[in-house]
């Protein structure tokens, strides 16, 4: 790779690039000299190579394009890959093609051939469904077999390492197994139905499954794109399946991308520290799995899952927090495990130099009662707390606007007759700032 230019934030001006820095130059009251100087600072890590892009409320907000690479780069991403297969496999579950319960025997009889047939789909794309994470021959990589090969081969050589759904072993066996699936139920192959059903719907124009052969793509590790098409999906994500203002997927069959599939499952094997330093503003001990994405950040407090991701061991990450309307992307070709501190820094840098404007404020550390917006329930406060007693809700103004009790904990209390906006809750033991939202 190409050394960066001796400006080390020389940009890339094709017209998508200087559209976007026009459009993020405009933005107001957003300083993003942490996430520049932990970009400069980590160049090395990053093989002198890399892409940064974000939007806000799908408004560009910050854009870096360093040495080789600028948002129309194209390179493999290793497990990001998963994404963009499970948003395939909810597109198949929209279409009625397929259920996330249904077993794999169903659509495959050879595994319940050999007693395997017992897994569902949602297991096999959430890495729980009793298979190992990888395979005991090199099949996964095979340019002389077709799918159908390797899950049959799977069926006959691979047995369960745990019981289906009590275990999460990370890996790309299960889903080579689902991506046949695909194929049986699409009567197409697997590239063919991820144009069909999910590249040309969003205009991913720069996405392909390019590692193996046609005929075995790498369901779960294949994917060549780039940032431009990253960050189309990632808003696609946010976006709760529309694309350009049309509904592509439903938001509910999206929805399951937020939610932990594993039910808090045993990690067998996991490439996502426990307890990370950065991009964990709860402290989460370990962080779960979805539909080929990481439940990054799970605030307890709102119950409410802010920030999905996907993320690859050739070091591109990129996520979406929906408390912020986030969509952001760390494109690069590096090594993970060497540079996921400082895109997580960097990601952190990010959450702290946003406005927030559609979720909720953490008020823990620094006021007395913890009462939060919940916004899965638009319009509710959600209180978790032990203490108990009369409260008053004010206006930005001063003016008292309810009178309620804490009672007890996690209660809750509906506020949507008032106007969204700043308010704050006080009592006999101090003052706190929430903000109410409205949908």
């Amino acid at each position: 790779m190409g050394s960066p230019s001796p400006k080390p934030f020389f940009m890339k001006y094709t017209y998508f690039l200087f559209s976007f820095f026009l459009s993020a130059a405009c933005c107001h009251g957003q300083n993003f000299s942490e996430v520049d100087a932990i970009l400069q600072k980590s160049l090395g890590l990053y093989r002198n190579s890399v892409c940064v892009m974000v939007k806000q409320q799908g408004k560009p907000i910050y854009y870096r394009g360093l040495g080789d690479y600028d948002s129309l780069s194209v390179a493999a991403v290793a497990s990001v890959s998963k994404t963009f297969s499970g948003i395939l496999i909810l597109a198949l579950v929209d279409k009625g093609l397929i259920s996330l319960d249904d077993s794999l025997g169903k659509h495959i009889p050879i595994f319940t051939q050999y007693g395997k047939g017992k897994p569902t789909i949602r297991q096999l794309f959430s890495h729980s469904s009793g298979f190992p994470g990888s395979e005991t021959e090199d099949y996964l990589s095979s340019r002389t077999m077709t799918l159908e090969e390797v899950a049959n081969t799977i069926a006959q050589t691979e047995e369960f390492e745990y019981e289906p759904g009590k275990g999460f072993a990370y890996g790309g066996v299960s889903m080579q197994i689902a991506g046949r699936i695909a194929e049986v139920v699409t009567g197409k192959s697997w590239n063919q139905a991820f144009r069909e059903y999910l590249a040309d719907p969003l205009g991913l124009t720069q996405t392909t499954f390019c590692l193996n052969s046609a005929s075995n793509p790498r369901i779960a590790g294949g994917a060549c794109t780039s940032p431009k098409d990253l960050m189309i999906l990632a808003e696609f994500i946010l976006n709760k399946g529309k694309h350009q203002g049309k509904q592509i997927i439903s938001a509910n069959t999206m929805e399951e991308l937020w939610k932990d599939q594993t039910n808090k499952a045993p990690q067998l094997a996991s490439p996502y520290p426990d307890s990370p330093k950065y991009n964990n503003p709860y402290s989460a001990p370990i962080i779960y799995y979805g539909i080929g994405t990481w439940q990054d950040i799970y605030n307890p407090n709102t119950r409410y899952q802010e920030q999905i991701s996907g993320a690859g061991a050739f070091g591109t990450y990129f996520w979406m927090d929906r408390v912020r309307g986030i969509s952001g992307v760390v494109f690069t070709s590096s090594l993970g495990a060497i540079t996921r501190n400082a895109t997580f820094q960097i990601v952190d840098a990010i959450r702290d130099a946003v406005s927030l404007t559609t979720g909720t404020e953490d008020i823990r550390s620094k006021e007395s009662i913890p009462v939060f917006p919940n916004p899965v329930h638009t319009g509710h406060l959600y209180s978790q707390t032990t203490k108990n007693g009369p409260v008053v809700l004010v206006n930005a103004m001063g003016k008292i606007v309810m009178h309620f009790k804490l009672e007890a904990l996690n209660s809750g209390v509906n506020v949507q007759h008032l106007p969204a906006g700043l308010y704050f809750l006080k009592s006999a033991w101090g003052t706190s700032k929430v903000i109410i939202l409205k949908s």
